[in-house]
C-alpha cells in the first residue's frame, strides 16, 4: 500500500461528500422520487377597510424538471462508481495496516488516513502525546522507504 493510495482514500472521501451534498440539494428525502420540497412567503391584505397585512407560508413538494432528474441519476451514478473504489481502498489499506505489527502505529496510521483526523485529534483521542503520534508516523515513513 502506497502513501498515494492512502492519500486517495482521503480524497474519494471527499468526493463522495460533495456527491452526497449535491444530489440532497437537488432532492429532498422527503419527497416522493421525482419531487422537490419548496416553500415561499405570500403577503397581501384583506379588501377591505381596515387594510391590514397579512402573511401565508406556502409549502409543498413542486415535481422535478427531466433535467434535473437526469442531473440527480448522473450524480448518484457517479457517488455509485466512487463508493466502489472506495471500499476496495478501504480493504486493501485495512489489509496493509493489519500487517504492521505495532498497534499504536497501527492505530495512528488508521485515524490519518482512514478517519482523516489530525495528529492533535489522534493525540486527544488515544490519550497519548502529539509528539508520540509525530514519531509514530516518521518511523512508520522511514521503515517503508527501505522496504
Amino acid at each position: 500500500m502506497t502513501k498515494e493510495e492512502l492519500r486517495k482514500i482521503k480524497t474519494i472521501g471527499m468526493d463522495i461528500k460533495d456527491y452526497r451534498n449535491r444530489i440532497q440539494d437537488l432532492y429532498n428525502g422527503d419527497a416522493a422520487p421525482g419531487d422537490k420540497y419548496v416553500s415561499d412567503k405570500v403577503t397581501g391584505s384583506s379588501t377591505c377597510f381596515p387594510y391590514s397585512a397579512r402573511s401565508f407560508r406556502i409549502e409543498g413538494f413542486e415535481k422535478m424538471s427531466d433535467e434535473c432528474i437526469q442531473k440527480r441519476n448522473d450524480l448518484a451514478e457517479k457517488l455509485n462508481k466512487k463508493m466502489e473504489q472506495f471500499i476496495l481502498l478501504l480493504n486493501k489499506a485495512y489489509g496493509y495496516f493489519d500487517t504492521i505489527p505495532d498497534r499504536t502505529t497501527r492505530l495512528i496510521l488508521i485515524h490519518k488516513f482512514i478517519d482523516n483526523m489530525s495528529e492533535e485529534q489522534i493525540a486527544e483521542e488515544m490519550g497519548i502525546s502529539r509528539s508520540t503520534v509525530q514519531r509514530k508516523i516518521k518511523f512508520w515513513r522511514e521503515k517503508e522507504k527501505h522496504e
